[in-house]
């Protein structure tokens, strides 16, 4: 636990187990917050919108077996989006290999091992600070993404000499640097081009890079093109910003398409037509800047590479451009804000329909129009993030949120949960959710937009404490059905865990535990009159009364 400390995490999520009780109480020793959720695939993305958006490592704890087969998902989703994520879970003990017990019987970290950066099964107690260090180096290294530790519940258990244990000083890595003479031949392509562009990915986003962007394209008058992760590293408002990949589709006049491409961050893909060149001209000059060696020259050979970090790289560009002359490009520019002028019009024809059904542009317009500037958007699964993208005008990072290449559906209340961890504002979720139709027998996808989270009561943050829940969220209660005795014997259970979890620790059960009051940070909170053993979480309930493992402290 002061490993993760030490390297500044400051928000866990997870779903507690009885494997992992040992990491609790340290968690609520040393005030660690913890937002529990209700089922480990919520957990996983959670950790991921929550590093993403705070571009830093994210941590998702979960327990053994099914705990750990819930989050493979989130594990390759944080693999192919390049996320840096710490997964810790738990498994059977170490003397219960190939002896049947309860949540064993294969290797985790085997099944993870294609899908992480590094996955590592810990099998001696003093051996944790120094390989928890370790994952964090692994998984915060460009090119970032996911690691897994394994700590069975017997090591994790074990007590331990602090002294034979040592917390690592050494947790973070820099960034790489690019080479001086890349950097000028980069600039003098740029310099000498009559219609370049830049194309800002999720590289450039997690590097933090929006304001040496935005010094160099002020300087230079290049346009910038975003895709999904890196919407608002130029304001929308701003006239240099060109909007998405897909807009350079509408640059297909002949003679008048981009000639010189800086790629920062850029991986070539899906998201650029593939092999094509409906995206990037396949006589345009290349200049690919990413951390990550594997992807240059993958799909386009590049006439200036550069494995480096995209902010360094912009550094890098604005300490040298003034030792260029550089071309007026107001008729360039002119062109590409003719194209977005017509396309605006194509799609405005759109939001004059009035026979049903409605259009997925009409609703994501709509949401778009009723919410705040603020607002944080959830592309959940399907088409819809396509669409949303398509309307939405982010004028700061990270204020739109979607699956990458692994298209994961489903994972959009998981990364409203991480991004309301960080960001105290309204987040809005929109998902492809298929509804079958009864009257005509079919199954339709239809747009659904839901407010995520605030005004569900979800969320240990400040304007929602002490509200209650059964305000929020009309709830239809079901009587269990059950012959009378049994109900009453059920009842009286009921009581007895209340009143002894009072007994253990009194101070957890106000106003549903939070992290504040010396309880794990979790979803909800207890109203007056209301049982405080039904409003606290189930990480809040199962820390009441019992005490932490030395093995903790590590």
């Amino acid at each position: 636990m002061r490993t993760l400390l030490e390297a500044g995490v400051a928000h866990v999520f997870t779903l507690y187990g009885g494997h992992l009780e040992a990491i609790f109480q340290a968690c609520r020793e040393h005030r660690l917050a913890l937002t529990d959720v209700r089922h480990e695939v919520a957990a996983g993305h959670a950790a991921e919108g929550y590093a993403r958006a705070k571009r830093t490592l994210g941590v998702c704890l979960v327990t053994a077996g099914p705990g750990f087969t819930n989050v493979v998902s989130s594990i390759a989703n944080a693999f192919l989006d390049r996320t840096p994520l710490l997964y810790l879970c738990s498994s059977a003990p170490l003397a219960a290999t190939e002896i049947n017990m309860v949540q064993s019987g294969f290797d985790q970290a085997a099944v993870a091992r294609p899908i992480t950066k590094w996955a590592h099964r810990v099998t001696l107690p003093a051996d944790i600070p120094r390989l928890v260090a370790q994952a964090i180096r692994i998984a915060t290294a460009e090119p970032c993404g996911p690691v897994l530790l394994d700590i069975p519940s017997d090591v994790l258990f074990a007590p331990v000499d602090p002294l034979a244990a040592p917390i690592p000083k050494a947790l973070r890595t820099e960034p790489p640097q690019p080479a001086a003479p890349a950097v000028d031949a980069a600039l003098s392509l740029l310099a000498s081009a009559r219609r370049p562009v830049i194309l800002v990915g999720d590289g450039a986003y997690m590097a933090c890079a929006e304001a040496e962007l935005r010094e160099f394209v002020d300087a230079t008058g290049i346009p910038v093109y975003s895709d999904y992760f890196a919407h608002g590293l130029l304001p929308a408002s701003h006239p240099l910003y060109g909007g998405t990949f897909f807009k350079l589709l509408e640059l297909d006049d002949p003679g008048a398409r981009p000639d010189v491409v800086l790629a920062l961050g850029t991986r070539f893909g899906v998201f650029t037509f593939g092999r094509g060149d409906r995206v990037i001209p396949f006589d345009a000059r290349v200049i690919h800047v990413d951390v990550d060696a594997r992807e240059i020259g993958r799909l386009r050979d590049a006439d200036v590479s550069m494995v480096a970090n995209a902010r360094e790289v912009l550094r890098a560009l604005n300490r040298e451009r003034a030792t260029k002359p550089w071309r007026d490009l107001a008729g360039w520019r002119a062109r590409i804000e003719e194209k977005k002028v017509s396309r605006s019009r194509r799609f405005a024809e759109t939001l004059l329909r009035s026979d049903p059904p409605i259009h997925p542009y009409q609703a994501v317009t709509t949401a778009v129009d009723t919410v705040g500037a603020d607002a944080i958007f959830v592309g959940d699964g399907a088409h819809a993030h396509h669409w949303l993208a398509e309307a939405i005008r982010c004028e700061q990072p990270g204020g739109f949120v979607t699956h990458g290449l692994f298209a994961d559906a489903g994972l959009g209340l998981g990364l409203a949960i991480g991004r309301r961890g960080l960001h105290h504002r309204r987040i809005r979720h929109h998902g492809a959710t298929p509804t079958a139709d009864r009257r005509r027998g079919s199954e339709q996808s239809k747009l659904g937009c839901h407010q995520a989270l605030p005004d569900h009561g979800l969320g240990p943050w400040p304007e929602h404490r002490g509200r209650s829940r059964r305000r929020e969220i009309p709830r239809r209660r079901r009587r269990l059905r059950m012959p009378g005795r049994a109900r009453h014997a059920h009842r009286g259970s009921e009581a007895r865990a209340r009143r002894c979890a009072r007994e253990r620790a009194p101070g957890l059960h106000q106003r549903g535990g939070r992290a504040d009051r010396g309880g794990a940070a979790g979803i909800g909170g207890a109203e007056p009159g209301r049982s405080p053993l039904r409003a606290a979480e189930p990480a809040n309930r199962a820390l009441a009364g019992v005490r932490a493992a030395p093995l903790a402290e590590c």
